[in-house]
Parts: C-alpha cells; structure tokens; sequence
C-alpha cells in the first residue's frame, strides 16, 4: 500500500456487506473499491438537478424561438406584402406563447 492510502476495520451488518458485494461484482469492482466508489461520489458536489418539466418547457421556448426566427425569415425573403400580411397573425400568436413560456420559467426556474 502506499502512502496514501489509509486503513481501518469498518463494522457493519452482514445485510449491507451482501448487497455491497452484488453490486461490486455487478461492476467489476473489489468491495473494497465499491466502497470507496459510493463514499466518493456522496462527497461529490452536489449539482442541482433539472425538473424533466423545466427542461420540456426550455425545450418549447427553444422550438418556439426557431420558429420565430424562421417565419421572420420566410417573411423577409418572400419580401411581399401577401406573405406579410398572412404570416403576421401566425408570428403574433408565436411571439404571445414565447412571452407566456418566458414569463412561466422565470417564475418557474429552480434558485440556485
């Protein structure tokens, strides 16, 4: 052993030594290193974890955002007032429900 590396007996009950050595041999690790795998990753920086509905509504703000962008687009190249005048009702509800999903995930976003 190296320098490093500090030894002890650890007590504990057989229930939890049997699961702990499943789940090493489930990993291809000693149970020595299953241990220490577990004990350093409950050490680790906890990283705040995303909703799946905060990520879905960032995902919607996202599409709505590029379809903003691409009716602009369309609407800029087609450089007529028939495509304007068609497109405007369309880009005026996108830009309402970006607005809505704006206003919901400022409200709605996790503090850090």
């Amino acid at each position: 052993m190296d320098d490093q590396t500090y030894r002890f007996l650890l007590r504990m009950p057989s229930t939890v030594r049997d699961s702990l050595r499943e789940a090493a041999e489930a990993s291809g690790r000693s149970l020595n290193g299953e241990i220490v795998s577990r004990l350093e990753a409950s050490l680790a920086p906890a990283r705040p974890e995303r909703s799946s509905v905060h990520v879905s509504r960032l995902v919607a703000a996202a599409t709505v955002a590029a379809s903003l962008v691409a009716a602009s687009a369309v609407g800029t190249l087609a450089g007529s007032r028939y495509a304007s005048a068609h497109d405007h009702d369309g880009q005026a509800a996108k830009l309402a429900e970006w607005s809505t999903l704006k206003r919901q995930l400022s409200t709605s976003s996790p503090r850090s």
